[in-house]
């Protein structure tokens, strides 16, 4: 079964501190999602290493 990924989903399956990390990163991993570009692009514009250590 495939999911349609958010930008929740992805920004959590990118920060190793996030509380859902393990999971989102599993479901991103497991492929086979389908991801919107709006959310690619809220995820990537928002979010960068340096600001998740502030």
């Amino acid at each position: 079964m495939s999911a349609l990924l958010d930008s929740s989903v992805l920004a959590a399956a990118l920060a190793a501190d996030e509380l859902k990390h393990a999971e989102c990163l599993a479901r991103l991993l497991k492929g086979g999602n389908c991801i919107y570009s709006h959310a690619l692009l809220e995820t990537f514009s928002t979010w960068s290493p340096a600001s998740r250590s502030t």
